[in-house]
């Protein structure tokens, strides 16, 4: 094995085209089925796997977010908890999907570290394994080890890819305000104690996606209320998206990015060039039909 190696890997955002909570848990999670889909927008991480005694390089990966809560430093105790490696590790994250916009971010970077890891070390995990490490992680964690679409159920746990999916054009706008994850399910907890079902299936979700156009999707987002009641703007996100021609919209995760499914990216930036407010990012995406790859430099 080199003294020392080093990759590259993009680590995709995803969108919630589908979200739905079905209840709290004995565990203090809850349970959800979702359906999962990677998009083109990516942070990027560069990493370098070395000797034992050179020294890791993990502090202030990522501004504004502590070492201790930083999900690719979790990433590698876990693994080497798991293998017992001791490499050294040092790691740039280039940062470009926002924080607190419920676009995965934090798990889709703790993802990506521990497909680099597990390379790096000849692939002494497999993919199975690597998923219940994610689980400690994050909830959205194993989407990102399992595939570029999926439904996801449990507390995120159990993955089931989907194949073959459309591909699809959507703009997508992240407000200057960050939704925590936690407040959000606290005020879902409140609102909604006996959390009342509108059901899909997985079968439904999955027939619906590969089957109908999107101005036919069923597909609902169980924050929605809970985000609407408390930010206007994403009433106005909706009105303006409809006008603009989308053929389904929505809020991803638990806030606060905003995204609207169009024909293609024209129809998609023609929208977003209407749409007024202040924005961490406003642009077009596009669904992946695979996840990046690890690449080595």
């Amino acid at each position: 094995m080199p003294t020392e190696a080093t990759f590259i890997v993009d680590a995709p955002a995803k969108i919630n085209i589908h979200l739905e909570i079905m209840g709290s848990r004995p565990d203090g999670y809850h349970e959800l089925r979702s359906l999962f889909a990677a998009v083109d927008l990516a942070d990027r991480l560069h990493v370098t796997i070395g000797a034992p005694d050179e020294g890791d390089r993990l502090r202030d990966l990522i501004g504004g977010v502590d070492d201790r809560r930083n999900t690719v430093v979790r990433a590698v105790e876990l693994f080497r908890r798991e293998t017992g490696s001791s490499r050294a590790v040092a790691v740039k994250v280039e940062k470009r999907i926002p924080l607190g916009a419920g676009l995965g971010g934090g798990s889709s970077d703790a993802a990506a570290m521990l497909k680099v890891l597990n390379r790096a070390a000849g692939f002494p995990l497999t993919k199975e394994a690597l998923i219940l490490l994610g689980v400690e992680i994050g909830s959205d964690v194993p989407f990102f080890l399992a595939g570029a679409c999926a439904v996801v159920e449990g507390r995120g746990e159990r993955v089931l890819p989907v194949r073959n999916g459309p591909r699809i054009a959507m703009a997508l706008v992240v407000p200057d305000f960050p939704v925590g994850t936690a407040e959000a399910y606290r005020w879902l907890d409140l609102e909604e104690p006996d959390f009342p079902h509108k059901t899909l299936s997985r079968d439904d979700l999955i027939r619906a996606f590969l089957e109908e156009t999107p101005e036919r999707w069923r597909f609902f987002n169980s924050f929605s209320a809970v985000l609407f009641e408390r930010y206007p703007l994403f009433t106005r996100l909706e009105a303006g998206f409809r006008k603009g021609g989308a053929l389904f919209s929505g809020v991803s995760g638990s806030g606060s990015s905003y995204f609207g499914v169009f024909p293609g990216r024209r129809e998609a930036e023609d929208c977003l060039a209407e749409i007024e407010g202040s924005f961490r990012f406003a642009g077009v995406v596009e669904t992946l039909s695979g996840l990046p790859p690890v690449v080595p430099v």
